[in-house]
């Protein structure tokens, strides 16, 4: 048992790629591990943007021998009058052992002959040259290429060198044009060819050239040279930022750079994006405003950073002057005098103008606000305003800047003096945030809502996580609002608005049922709901989803903090739903044909609390509405104990039909519990 390195090393990888390759790359290792038998211990992986690797502390030099049977022909061809045929001879050689050695098996009705032979396990060598390309291959992969002409397996970058060490020996195996060896390589700018002893000196090989292997610890790294740099300023907190810089430097040493204070003039997150994006700085905040100051994490040494500094200075500049002048022009008119300018630009081929889309969601906007008792002067002013940045220069041409869409509006809007609620409507629209406002709520959903039916109308649909127009996402943002503000909207009914402002005649099935469907996944995800629960209350025939999530949330507690209990009553239910489903039609209850004592008790307990029950539900009183249900839970329990149904008396079985179903029907008022998966069962 010995340790074990395999490095993969790579032309610069995208950094956002790099972690899921080393997942990737351990899975796949081990799964080869595995299946060949080795025993090992001890799995870690590395990867910097020019390499991933495996490293194992203990493993056996080649796998586990096994004896496995094999079933050979049957007995009657394989033995003749007592004697052994040449099939039976022919199967035994081919298995390594003598016809002695033979066995009878049985097969279902049928006798065979079998024997052992040993399989026996292949070194590392054999493995990894017969099952290198499979490792690597099996990398899933958002593009790959192909960089030589004779090349079968595509990989995101070149593959530069292959290394390879059982301990302190070399596994030699050949993949594409390339022979592993016991050579890595060290920083690109800091060192070069590294001859690694073994493979336990790998990391300490790499640390002493000045390569960070361990993503965590380089990332660690980074976080303490930026605690080191800041000073007393605050740096921007951006996870996504940070993860992508880590994969990006294989040495990460902090500097601090600054521009011009005139800059600060800009809107913050222009600032702020202008840093990002393609430089990947970290802004500097000083008393929760922004600082004329930058983090930059370099692939370098510090004492080289009076040359490095004055270049990143000199770059974010030019990014900074070119946002300056695109801010002093686009502001020279109001924000509303680019509305015409958005006839112009293509929402949909088959929907229109982006000019369209904004009168479609101003309609379904006001309509929204007469339904929820928003502004309608600051829900209408906003909507004529909201897209006006596509037609800038921020966003029309400013390339990294795109993603301030929405926020750029806003900022656009206070600069021409809009009503700061309008200004904060159009801020909200983005949901850059949880909404502040009621009003800009409503525009986020409207404008969602508007591109989902649009586009679902055209015959497109999301296919598994495959949806490049991204209505998934849209959706998700309509469920993020309205749950994060409480507001109660009947969906299907504002499905129907947008309908009919689109001056369609669809159904509204296809179009309620995607949203359901992705409701009952979406609470699932984000709120850890069952998807049975979620569907249960669906079917309860309700259209509001703020109240779908607060009814299902809490019947998840409930069936959580009461398992036996809610178990039962879902047994109850679909116990009910399945006598049901026998019957043909169902008359009402007649109080007159209530014979047996339980059917009495059922029947009345269920009248009692049918009225308390719609006010508790009306009133949004989950806890009182269960606790009225589990008075019927009771009698009902006894019904069926004691109860026969299905008597040959139709006039008798119809009536305790009807009785079931009534009672069912107060269970289905807060869930169709007979929806709901029990486990096990």
């Amino acid at each position: 048992m010995k340790p074990f390195i395999l490095e993969l090393g790579v032309e610069e990888l995208p950094p956002f790629e790099i972690e899921s390759l080393e997942e990737q790359l351990k899975e796949n290792f081990v799964k080869v591990l595995n299946e060949e038998r080795f025993e090992f211990s001890g799995i870690r992986t590395y990867s910097t943007p020019r390499r991933i690797a495996v490293f194992v502390q203990t493993l056996s030099d080649r796998g586990r021998d096994v004896e496995m049977e094999e079933v050979g022909p049957p007995l009657e061809i394989a033995k003749k009058e007592g004697r052994w045929t040449r099939a039976a001879e022919g199967f035994a050689r081919r298995l390594g052992i003598s016809v002695d050695e033979l066995y009878e098996v049985r097969r279902g009705n049928k006798v065979y002959v079998a024997g052992r032979k040993v399989q026996k396990g292949r070194s590392i060598e054999d493995v990894l040259q017969d099952r290198i390309g499979s490792i690597i291959s099996s990398l899933r992969q958002k593009k790959t290429m192909r960089w030589l002409p004779f090349q079968n397996i595509p990989f995101i970058r070149p593959i530069r060198w292959i290394l390879a060490l059982y301990g302190d020996r070399v596994i030699s195996f050949t993949f594409l044009n390339l022979r592993s060896d016991r050579y890595t390589y060290g920083h690109r700018l800091l060192s070069g060819k590294l001859e690694v002893p073994s493979a336990q000196e790998y990391e300490r090989i790499l640390k002493e050239n000045y390569v960070i292997p361990d993503r965590l610890e380089r990332y660690e790294m980074m976080m303490r040279e930026i605690e080191e740099e800041k000073g007393n300023l605050e740096p921007y907190r951006d996870e996504s930022l940070y993860r992508e810089i880590n994969g990006l430097v294989e040495y990460p040493q902090a500097v601090v750079g600054q521009f011009d204070e005139v800059y600060l003039e800009l809107p913050e997150r222009v600032v702020i994006t202008a840093m990002k994006v393609h430089q990947r700085y970290i802004a500097l905040f000083e008393n929760g405003r922004l600082a004329s100051k930058f983090i930059a994490i370099i692939n370098n040494l510090k004492e080289y950073r009076d040359n490095i500094v004055p270049g990143l200075e000199k770059v974010l500049k030019a990014r900074l002057e070119d946002a300056r002048f695109y801010y002093v022009q686009d502001t020279k008119k109001p924000l509303i005098e680019y509305l015409e300018e958005l006839r112009d630009i293509v929402w949909h081929t088959s929907l229109g103008s982006m000019y369209d889309k904004v009168m479609r969601v101003k309609d379904l906007s006001l309509w929204m606000a007469d339904k929820l008792g928003a502004r309608r002067d600051v829900v209408e002013r906003a909507s004529l305003l909201y897209r006006n940045d596509l037609a800038t220069l921020m966003i029309r041409d400013g390339k990294e800047f795109t993603e301030l869409e929405g926020y750029i509006a806003s900022e656009y809007a206070r600069a021409s003096g809009e009503n700061p609620e309008v200004v904060q409507a159009i801020y909200d629209y983005t949901l850059m945030e949880e909404p502040r406002s009621l009003e800009g709520a409503i525009l986020a959903i409207a404008d969602r809502l508007d591109t989902i039916v649009g586009i679902l109308s055209t015959g497109y649909r999301v296919k598994g996580s495959y949806d490049p127009l991204g209505i998934k996402k849209a959706l998700y943002g309509i469920f993020d609002t309205i749950i994060g503000k409480g507001i109660h909207l009947d969906i299907n009914a504002a499905i129907e608005k947008a309908l009919e402002i689109y001056g369609l005649q669809d159904s509204i099935d296809d179009y309620s049922s995607f949203v359901f469907s992705r409701l009952e996944n979406y609470l699932e995800e984000k709120e850890g709901i069952r998807w049975d629960i979620v569907d249960a209350v669906i079917n309860s025939g309700l259209d509001d989803i703020y109240e779908i999530y607060a009814r299902a949330k809490f019947l998840n507690r409930f069936r959580r903090e009461n398992p036996q209990l809610f178990e039962e009553i879902v047994t109850g239910q679909k116990r009910a739903g399945n006598i049901l489903k026998k019957a043909d039609s169902i008359p009402e209850v007649r109080k007159e044909l209530l014979k047996d004592p339980h059917e009495k008790q059922l029947y009345e307990t269920a009248i009692r609390i049918r009225q308390p029950l719609e006010e508790a539900l009306a009133q949004k009183d989950y806890p009182k509405a269960m606790e009225l249900l589990l008075q019927v839970k009771g009698k009902i329990d006894a019904f069926f104990d004691n109860v026969f149904v299905m008597v040959d008396d139709d006039e008798l079985r119809n009536n305790r039909l009807a009785l079931l179903k009534m009672v069912k029907g107060l269970f289905d008022r807060m869930a169709d519990f007979s929806r709901i998966q029990i486990e096990g069962k």
